[in-house]
């Protein structure tokens, strides 16, 4: 049961690290190397923080990733009861498309202010 719980956690995750990972290699074709892209925003909509494009686009995939592996790791711990199973089952299932709803907003976001500012690709 505890491989089976950790198998079906696996899938929210690999789908979810798909999307971002693919969405950040479409926005990366959009922005042209060296344009830093915005990834803070002010409450007036004004960028206050920007980075490079690669960390830009890859810096919250690699830490779903990270945060994934971690309780993917956890979820096959040889301590754990059935009701702690469930539990990180379920917040694997919670937490992988949270990454990824957050990732395809900061993209979106972060396309929609450069192409005001004309730095997008034609």
């Amino acid at each position: 049961m505890q491989h089976g719980l950790s198998l079906f956690g696996d899938v929210f995750w690999i789908a979810a690290l798909s999307l971002m990972a693919g969405c950040s290699r479409w926005a990366a074709r959009q922005i042209p190397r060296g344009v830093r892209m915005p990834i803070h925003w002010s409450r007036d909509g004004r960028p206050t923080l920007r980075v490079a494009r690669l960390l830009g686009l890859t810096g919250l995939v690699l830490i779903a990733f990270a945060v994934g592996a971690y309780m993917k790791v956890e979820s096959l711990s040889l301590r754990l009861g059935t009701e702690t199973l469930i539990i990180i089952l379920l917040v694997r299932l919670t937490a992988a498309p949270l990454f990824a709803v957050i990732h395809l907003i900061q993209v979106r976001r972060a396309l929609i202010t450069l192409a005001g500012e004309g730095q997008l690709n034609p």
